[in-house]
């Protein structure tokens, strides 16, 4: 797992770079010995991305009762870093500007202030035509996108969902928004097309804000084997846990959206592989959208005579 951070080496110019991952944090034995309410408090302060995913995944895991509140703080946790990177993070690496002022939208009002008065259509074409002859600042950013990443550019090849295998086991598979929304017919239709590329991504997260902006409620459940398995705005997270008769814990694995996206072969892997003209911006750019919840460092590319 990338709990450690991410590495990108750059090999050679005009060769995209490798991603490699740094070691698993040992989650379990920071949390071993411990109560689970003890456990279940210290879990999203040792990793303080998606702190309330990770608080309601280990109370599930742990067996614990949901604490007041916790649905509405899963929406609106969800709902901010989806317009978190339409607002901040993607206009920066697109020339566009910041629109801090979207974080304090809600509701509809938040919907037609990202994506402009009509909901996002189901067809590539009259998608198309949209981004071409609107102004709004997420649709500014999913025009930007399409610009810049052509069909087959950056793309991922059909990956298992996340959840539908054993998601401990360290194998590549789609865990992203993309993949809970990948039924929608524009991301049929942009897959298709495009491929399952930057695009796919971001329009995946538009339709997902744009849902959570119409009151839609993410899952969050505990499975029959004792999974925990809760939605993130990057995909989902997955947590399984044992204790023992005092209430201590003696088992607690954890698997994350990057860990998924980072595994060999994974959707990040393939992505820079398959990346035409990997410049430093254009590298940028896709981890951007790719959005690992890792810091990622970059090895200099050695220097040529």
């Amino acid at each position: 797992m990338a709990g450690t951070g991410l590495q990108l080496h750059w090999t050679e110019t005009g060769a995209p770079p490798r991603l490699i991952s740094g070691a698993a944090m040992p989650i379990g034995a920071y949390l071993s010995g411990r109560p689970a309410e003890e456990a279940a408090v210290l879990l999203p302060r040792i990793f303080n991305v998606c702190a309330v995913t990770q608080r309601v995944a280990a109370r599930l895991a742990l067996d614990l009762p949901p604490l007041p509140g916790e649905t509405q703080a899963l929406h609106a946790e969800i709902l901010r870093e989806h317009v978190l990177v339409f607002a901040l993070r993607w206009p920066g690496h697109l020339g566009l500007s910041a629109r801090p002022e979207l974080l304090h939208l809600a509701g509809e009002g938040l919907r037609a202030a990202l994506f402009g008065p009509d909901p996002l259509p189901h067809t590539l074409t009259s998608f198309l035509d949209l981004l071409r002859n609107a102004d709004a600042p997420g649709l500014a950013v999913l025009r930007r996108i399409e610009a810049q990443f052509g069909p087959g550019d950056a793309v991922c090849a059909p990956l298992p969902l996340a959840g539908t295998g054993d998601p401990f086991n360290g194998a590549a598979c789609e865990n992203s928004a993309a993949g809970r929304r990948g039924d929608h017919p524009l991301l049929s239709d942009i897959e298709g097309f495009y491929g399952r590329g930057p695009l796919w991504r971001t329009t995946a997260r538009a339709l997902e804000a744009e849902a959570l902006a119409q009151g839609w409620q993410p899952r969050a459940r505990r499975r029959a084997d004792g999974t925990a398995e809760v939605a993130a705005a990057r995909g989902t997270y997955f947590c399984r846990a044992r204790c023992d008769a005092q209430g201590r814990v003696t088992e607690f694995a954890r698997a994350t959206p990057t860990d998924h996206g980072t595994a060999a072969e994974g959707p990040m892997h393939q992505a820079l592989a398959r990346l035409n003209t990997p410049t430093r911006a254009r590298v940028g750019l896709l981890l951007a959208i790719l959005d690992p919840c890792a810091p990622v460092a970059e090895q200099p590319e050695p220097a040529h005579a």
